[in-house]
Protein backbone atom coordinates (compact mmCIF):
# COMPACT_ATOMS: atom_id res chain seq x y z
CA UNK A 1 0.00 0.00 0.00
CA UNK A 2 2.86 2.60 1.11
CA UNK A 3 5.22 1.25 -1.64
CA UNK A 4 4.26 4.16 -3.94
CA UNK A 5 4.23 6.45 -1.66
CA UNK A 6 7.67 5.73 -1.27
CA UNK A 7 8.39 5.78 -4.49
CA UNK A 8 7.00 9.31 -4.95
CA UNK A 9 8.78 10.76 -1.84
CA UNK A 10 12.39 9.53 -2.82
CA UNK A 11 11.91 10.84 -6.15
CA UNK A 12 10.34 14.22 -5.45
CA UNK A 13 13.23 14.36 -2.72
CA UNK A 14 15.75 13.98 -5.24
CA UNK A 15 14.71 15.58 -8.27
CA UNK A 16 14.43 19.13 -5.53
CA UNK A 17 18.00 18.60 -4.28
CA UNK A 18 19.13 18.41 -7.60
CA UNK A 19 17.00 20.97 -9.15
CA UNK A 20 17.91 23.19 -6.49
CA UNK A 21 21.57 22.87 -6.96
CA UNK A 22 21.27 23.37 -10.61
CA UNK A 23 19.05 26.74 -9.69
CA UNK A 24 21.74 27.93 -7.30
CA UNK A 25 24.57 27.66 -9.59
CA UNK A 26 22.71 29.61 -12.94
CA UNK A 27 22.72 26.25 -14.95
CA UNK A 28 21.03 26.72 -18.19
CA UNK A 29 18.85 23.43 -17.40
CA UNK A 30 17.51 24.85 -14.16
CA UNK A 31 14.13 25.73 -16.11
CA UNK A 32 13.80 22.27 -17.81
CA UNK A 33 14.55 20.74 -14.06
CA UNK A 34 12.09 22.74 -12.20
CA UNK A 35 9.04 22.36 -15.09
CA UNK A 36 9.76 18.41 -14.08
CA UNK A 37 10.17 18.89 -10.49
CA UNK A 38 7.21 20.81 -10.19
CA UNK A 39 5.11 17.58 -11.94
CA UNK A 40 6.77 15.35 -9.38
CA UNK A 41 5.98 17.80 -6.77
CA UNK A 42 2.31 17.28 -7.98
CA UNK A 43 2.36 13.33 -8.20
CA UNK A 44 3.69 13.43 -4.67
CA UNK A 45 1.58 15.27 -3.15
CA UNK A 46 -1.12 13.23 -4.53
CA UNK A 47 -0.16 10.21 -3.75
CA UNK A 48 0.87 10.98 -0.02
CA UNK A 49 -2.78 13.39 -0.04
CA UNK A 50 -4.59 9.47 -0.27
CA UNK A 51 -2.97 8.38 3.42
CA UNK A 52 -2.66 11.64 4.87
CA UNK A 53 -5.26 11.28 7.70
CA UNK A 54 -3.67 8.23 8.81
CA UNK A 55 0.20 9.36 8.48
CA UNK A 56 1.02 12.52 9.31
CA UNK A 57 4.01 12.06 7.38
CA UNK A 58 1.97 11.85 4.66
CA UNK A 59 0.21 15.04 5.39
CA UNK A 60 3.46 17.01 6.41
CA UNK A 61 4.51 15.80 2.81
CA UNK A 62 1.47 16.50 0.71
CA UNK A 63 1.65 20.25 2.09
CA UNK A 64 5.14 20.77 1.49
CA UNK A 65 4.46 19.95 -1.97
CA UNK A 66 2.18 21.83 -2.71
CA UNK A 67 3.67 25.22 -1.03
CA UNK A 68 6.44 24.27 -3.62
CA UNK A 69 4.05 23.97 -7.03
CA UNK A 70 2.48 27.54 -4.95
CA UNK A 71 5.91 29.06 -5.84
CA UNK A 72 6.02 27.61 -9.17
CA UNK A 73 3.02 29.08 -10.20
CA UNK A 74 3.63 32.58 -9.16
CA UNK A 75 6.67 33.04 -10.60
Amino acid sequence: MMKNCIRFCRDCADICTITGRFLARGSKHAEHLSIECKNIALECAEECEKHASHYEHCRNCAEACRKCIEVWAND
